[in-house]
């Protein structure tokens, strides 16, 4: 995968220094981007800041003082990197702009959450941060029963394999599973057998995340 640059530029009127543009166009910035990789799973990172509206002081031949702002636009680039070639169609990109205007404050803070697994190049960080953000969403409670997020598994994944919990004997789905796993790894079993496994569910994990953030928020 090769990365490439996505270039953002705010066009302001009355800010007069970098740190209050800065300050003005970076939420929005970020909930771009995080929508960006939750709609196309091209995960976007390394965000900087690169140029803002320069003020400069004009004495007038009269005595009077103002100021005088260069219009240059607010710049935030970032690097992106996607599974595939991305091209979307005017209607996808239509959407995408519904998708940015409509979104809610919840919204944005899980699709912030689904970008920043995906920051990480370790497949069992991924996972886990996948992972902890279904019983957020299913309403169980980060340290409540895990079944409400198996339900809602099996509810979105049919056929999803099953394996029987090594604490409870109860049949839990392969993506609990492995989480549990990972929390409580299982005495002899190495970690890079458990993260071979899991390289393989990250996918599968993600679009349940999405489906997650799309049903409930």
């Amino acid at each position: 995968m090769r990365p490439n640059k996505i270039i953002l530029k705010f066009y302001m009127v009355g800010v007069e220094n970098s740190d209050d543009a800065y300050n003005l166009t970076k939420d929005i910035a970020d909930q771009i981007f995080s929508n960006l990789t939750y709609s196309f799973d091209a995960p976007v990172w390394n965000i900087f800041f690169d140029g803002a509206p320069i003020s400069k002081e004009i004495v007038h031949a009269d005595g009077r003082r103002s100021l005088a702002i260069t219009p240059m636009p607010i710049i935030i680039k970032s690097t992106v990197t996607a599974t595939d070639t991305l091209i979307p169609s005017s209607d996808r990109i239509e959407e995408f702009v519904r998708q940015i205007r409509n979104s809610s404050i919840d919204r944005n803070y899980y699709c912030s959450l689904y970008r920043f697994a995906f920051q990480s190049i370790d497949p069992i960080s991924q996972f886990m941060i996948l992972y902890g953000v279904l019983p957020e969403l299913t309403k169980s409670g980060i340290y409540q029963s895990q079944k409400q997020v198996d339900d809602f598994i099996r509810t979105n994944e049919k056929g999803v394999r099953e394996k029987p919990s090594r604490k409870s004997k109860r049949m839990e789905t392969i993506y609990t599973y492995l989480r549990n796993e990972i929390g409580h790894p299982p005495t002899g079993k190495k970690v890079e057998d458990i993260r071979d496994e899991i390289k393989t569910k990250v996918s599968g994990l993600s679009a349940l995340v999405k489906k997650a953030i799309l049903q409930f928020t």
